[in-house]
C-alpha cells in the first residue's frame, strides 16, 4: 500500500470517513504512508498532530519521537520564512520534550538556543521571552543557577517590554524560584508572591504552553519551602497542602511531579516527616513511571 501518492491520499480518506477514533490518533500511521510516498508537506502535517497528541497525553518519549522526525523532514525543504517559522515552533516544543527526558537535557538546551536564533532570524520577537524563559529552565535543572538567574532578568525585561502581564508574572516565577535555590528566601517570596496575584485556575493552558508547566501552583510550593526556611513552619505545611491540591485538581503530568518534588519531597525532607517523604517519593515515581520524565 505504500509508495504512491494516491494510496496515501487514499488511506488518508478511509480514516477520515471511517475511523472510529480521531485522526489524530492514527496520524503516525498516515504520516509514514506519506513519507513513503515522498509526500514531505503531508507527512510534515500528520507527524505535527502526532506530536500535539503525544503532548496532550504527557507522552513525551512520543512527542520526540515524532516531532524530531518532523524536524528532519522540514530541513529537507527549501529554506523559507515559512519554514523558519515552522521550526521555531517545533524547537520550542521539541526543547520541553527533550527536558523531560532522563539523558537528553543537552538537546533541550541546543533546541532552546536554536528557537531564540531563529526569534530574531524571523523577528518573530513575541516568541523571544518564551524562548529565553525556556532556556533559563534548562540552566536551572542542569544546576547553573547564576546563568539561570541572568536568564530569568532578561525573560522578566521582556516581558515588561511586551507590556504582557502573562510574560512579566512567568518573570516573576523564574526569579521567584531561582533566588529560593540560591538561599535567597525573603526575595525569593517577593517575586513568588507577584504570579500568586496574577494567576487564575483558567490560565493553566496558556501558562503550560508558555512555561511548561504551572507557575501558579509551582509557585505555591517553592513559597512553602521558602516559608520553612524563613521559620513559619505552620504557614509553609498550610501552603504546601494548597499547593498539592491544585496541583491534583490541574491534572497534568509536569506541574503534578514539580509538586510533589518541592511542596511534597522537599518539605517534607526539612520537615524530617519519614512518612510524608515516603508517600510523596512513591507518587512522585509513579507520575514519572507512567509518562516516562
Amino acid at each position: 500500500l505504500y509508495g504512491t501518492r494516491e494510496s496515501a491520499a487514499a488511506t488518508e480518506t478511509i480514516a477520515a470517513v471511517h475511523a472510529t477514533a480521531p485522526v489524530a490518533a492514527i496520524a503516525p500511521q498516515l504520516a509514514r504512508h506519506f513519507e513513503e510516498a515522498k509526500s514531505t508537506g503531508k507527512a510534515i502535517h500528520y507527524l505535527h498532530q502526532a506530536g500535539e497528541r503525544a503532548v496532550s497525553l504527557s507522552a513525551y518519549q512520543e512527542v520526540r519521537t515524532h516531532l524530531t522526525r518532523e524536524l528532519a523532514l522540514l530541513l529537507t525543504l527549501p529554506d523559507s520564512p515559512e519554514r523558519a517559522e515552522h521550526e521555531l515552533d517545533l524547537q520550542l516544543s521539541l526543547g520541553w520534550a527533550w527536558m523531560a527526558s532522563e539523558s537528553a537535557v543537552i538537546e533541550s538546551r541546543e533546541a532552546y538556543t536554536r528557537a531564540i536564533e531563529l526569534c530574531r532570524q524571523t523577528g518573530k520577537t513575541s516568541e523571544l521571552p518564551r524562548a529565553v524563559g525556556m532556556l533559563q529552565t534548562y540552566h536551572y535543572v542542569a544546576g547553573d543557577c547564576l546563568r539561570a538567574l541572568e536568564l530569568a532578568k532578561e525573560a522578566l525585561h521582556l516581558g515588561q517590554q511586551a507590556e504582557d502581564p502573562m510574560l512579566v508574572a512567568a518573570g516573576h516565577w523564574r526569579l521567584g524560584f531561582t533566588r529560593f535555590t540560591l538561599a535567597e528566601h525573603t526575595a525569593a517570596r517577593a517575586h513568588l508572591k507577584q504570579i500568586s496575584a496574577y494567576y487564575q485556575p483558567e490560565h493553566h493552558h496558556a501558562f503550560v504552553s508558555l512555561c511548561g508547566s504551572d507557575p501558579g501552583a509551582s509557585a505555591l510550593a517553592y513559597d512553602a519551602c521558602s516559608l520553612w526556611c524563613l521559620g513559619y513552619p505552620e504557614q509553609a505545611v498550610q501552603q504546601s497542602q494548597e499547593a498539592l491540591a491544585l496541583a491534583r485538581e490541574l491534572n497534568h503530568s509536569p506541574t503534578l511531579a514539580e509538586i510533589h518534588h518541592m511542596a511534597g519531597c522537599l518539605l517534607s525532607s526539612m520537615r524530617r516527616d519519614a512518612q510524608s517523604l515516603q508517600e510523596s517519593a512513591d507518587e512522585l515515581m509513579q507520575w514519572a513511571g507512567d509518562k516516562g520524565m
